[in-house]
């Protein structure tokens, strides 16, 4: 097939879907304004400038593009934006995917952003959700029951295994002798970091040889950093910025506990891969959290927001080995038959041929 994406081009899971895609053997074509070269990809660029003249160019530019490729399947990553663009084309068979954050967040900050993610949804032939949680918000808008292909965007199991190696990391951050917790959210506000790192002077009260390792980078970064010199817990802190993905199961390997405090999530892709690593979670308790966690079964909530609570689950987690090696083995299983990424994935590709073969 000829498959044309809308999306952005600089994302790790745009750039694993479009690459998988094509392996598969199809021509893969990627309209993104934002400039990165895949390989085997054709890539067409947008402008990059921003503002609301610039969304519009950005809509009659996709809508050439388009016509100019005539993609088999025509599909958009995000539904604001993206979204639009693609669906600007009036060009089918198209599928928007929603990500979370478009629908959870960017339709509630202005009346423009509801009406542009409404426009999209009502021009999709599909709608790509990962879990049930945002079927209603989604038929509110303007789709139905028939327009949803429900598939989570899924984990390599291999890649992200327990057996993985750490080459090395515990030596190079000085974590030999330590229990270690881990964050791999980006460092911005949804993700509410400022919790986990209030939780750590409550957590070193009762644990003494523990470390706290957060991954990603984002405009947070200096302030999480002064709260921790300022709670005198810098010492405990291991601020490791963006990661490659290559190396991101190493981090993961090394670790303990896995934590989230994430504000709003539909399926976290970062949630699966730490438990896919066979590691023991602990996450905010929201709604995108509880379709893969049971508390007290796989892992633990705490309240959003709530470093006291937090710092409780981290202690008794810690001290209860036998339950983060169960947890742990129940998480890997739960991946390996329901997110393993290849699957995950050949679902979206069988919509697309029954798409393409009905227009």
């Amino acid at each position: 097939m000829k498959i044309c994406f809308v999306g952005d081009a600089t994302s790790i899971h745009m750039q694993r879907w479009v690459r998988w895609f094509s392996n598969r053997g199809h021509e893969v074509h990627l309209i993104s304004d934002k400039p990165k070269e895949i390989k085997g990809i054709r890539i067409h660029l947008l402008t990059t400038k921003s503002g609301r003249l610039a969304f519009f160019l950005k809509s009659f530019q996709t809508r050439k593009i388009i016509k100019k490729i005539k993609p088999e399947i025509l599909h958009a990553h995000y539904v604001f934006g993206y979204g639009t663009f693609g669906s600007f084309a009036n060009y089918h068979p198209f599928i928007v995917s929603a990500w979370g954050s478009d629908i959870l967040i960017e339709i509630k900050e202005s009346y423009f952003k509801k009406k542009a993610i409404k426009y999209a949804i009502k021009r999709a032939d599909k709608v790509h959700i990962e879990t049930n949680m945002v079927k209603d918000i989604i038929i509110d808008l303007g789709g139905h029951e028939a327009k949803h292909v429900i598939s989570p965007f899924g984990v390599d199991i291999n890649k992200f295994s327990p057996d993985n190696l750490d080459g090395g990391i515990r030596e190079k951050l000085g974590l030999e002798d330590y229990h270690v917790v881990v964050s791999t959210r980006n460092l911005q506000q949804i993700y509410d970091i400022q919790t986990l790192i209030k939780a750590i002077p409550i957590v070193l009260r009762e644990i003494s040889n523990i470390k706290f390792l957060i991954v990603g980078s984002g405009e947070q970064e200096n302030y999480l950093k002064e709260l921790a010199k300022n709670l005198k817990v810098a010492d405990a802190v291991r601020f490791v910025g963006r990661i490659s993905p290559d190396d991101l199961p190493k981090y993961l390997a090394i670790s303990d506990i896995y934590v989230s405090t994430s504000l709003s999530d539909t399926i976290s892709v970062s949630l699966l891969e730490a438990m896919s690593c066979g590691l023991p979670p602990i996450v905010s308790d929201i709604d995108g959290n509880r379709d893969v966690i049971k508390d007290g079964e796989n892992g633990f909530f705490f309240p959003a927001n709530n470093p006291e609570k937090l710092a409780e689950k981290v202690v008794y987690l810690m001290k209860s080995d036998v339950i983060r090696k169960n947890f742990g083995e129940k998480n890997r299983k739960i991946i390996i038959e329901n997110y393993d990424w290849d699957k995950c994935m050949e679902t979206i590709e069988t919509e697309y041929k029954r798409l393409v073969e009905e227009s």
